[in-house]
């Protein structure tokens, strides 16, 4: 099967056949490719998929290649400033803990700068990203909902827009079903289709 998708290859790059032929499907290798595609749905459906929970559902999805979707924090611009400009440089380390509105407390946000924020000498403002610690949290922090930064009392800090929503790691249940899916999504008779599938299979 390798060797007939590599000379596949290599008849496309000669120019023998047309790159936007679906050579899966009209060439003597479609037949191979498709059983091989065949065993794998199969394969997708049998018990192990099914039951394979945590850490040996991420092997069976290494096997294929197909990752589960990272979990991203919500994030918000947070506008810093100060009344008089300073003499030298206000460095805000990355990692200050975000002042919420009392309102807000407990209820899943977070907030930590996420990077170093300078207010240099002789400037009154600068602006930083901000992200939710608490991940699985992922409704976004409504506008003017900072009141501060922790441990700078002298600093005015707002958020004049809404934050980004953020998103979940993929649950058991909806990274089984991208496995599942994988070979109907990705099995194509394009040229880097059969090169992926030629990868992901060697």
């Amino acid at each position: 099967l390798i060797k007939d998708s590599q000379r596949l290859i290599t008849d496309i790059r000669e120019g023998k056949r047309t790159e936007n032929q679906y050579v899966l499907v009209h060439s003597t290798d479609a037949k191979q490719f498709s059983i091989l595609e065949s065993d794998n749905d199969r394969n997708s459906e049998n018990v192990i998929l099914r039951t394979a929970k945590g850490d040996s559902l991420d092997d069976i999805g290494d096997l294929m290649n197909v990752q589960r979707t990272p979990a991203i924090s919500s994030e918000v611009e947070l506008t810093i400033s100060v009344s008089v400009a300073p003499a030298s440089n206000i460095v805000i380390p990355e990692g200050t803990p975000v002042i919420l509105q009392q309102i807000y407390e407990g209820m899943g946000y977070e907030y930590v700068t996420k990077e170093e924020a300078v207010i240099e000498a002789g400037s009154t403002t600068t602006s930083v990203v901000a992200e939710n610690l608490i991940a699985e949290y992922v409704t976004p922090i409504p506008s003017n909902a900072v009141t501060g930064l922790d441990g700078y009392p002298d600093l005015t800090v707002t958020n004049e827009e809404y934050g980004t929503t953020g998103s979940d790691i993929d649950e058991d249940d909806t990274y089984r079903e991208k496995i599942r899916l994988w070979p109907s999504k990705n099995l194509r008779g394009t040229r880097a289709c059969i090169e992926k599938y030629r990868i992901v299979w060697t």
